[in-house]
C-alpha cells in the first residue's frame, strides 16, 4: 500500500453525512481485497448509507476507527 494513501485513511476525519462517509468508503472500497476483514469492519459503515439512516454511534465509531 502506498504511504500516502494509508496515512489519507487512518487521518480521515469522523463523516457528519453521508457525503463524506460515501467518499470515505470510496477510498477505502479498493483495499479491501487486502484486508480478510473488511466485510465485518465495513457492515456498520455501511449500513449508515441507507436513506434516514445516518445515525453516529459506539459501533460505527468502532468501526471507522
Amino acid at each position: 500500500m502506498e504511504c500516502g494513501k494509508l496515512e489519507a485513511i487512518t487521518k480521515w476525519p469522523l463523516p457528519r453525512n453521508i457525503k463524506q462517509l460515501q467518499a470515505f468508503m470510496g477510498l477505502i472500497g479498493y483495499y479491501r481485497c487486502f484486508d480478510k476483514n473488511y466485510a465485518s469492519i465495513a457492515t456498520a459503515l455501511t449500513y449508515l448509507l441507507k436513506k434516514d439512516s445516518f445515525q453516529w454511534t459506539d459501533i460505527t465509531n468502532t468501526a471507522f476507527i
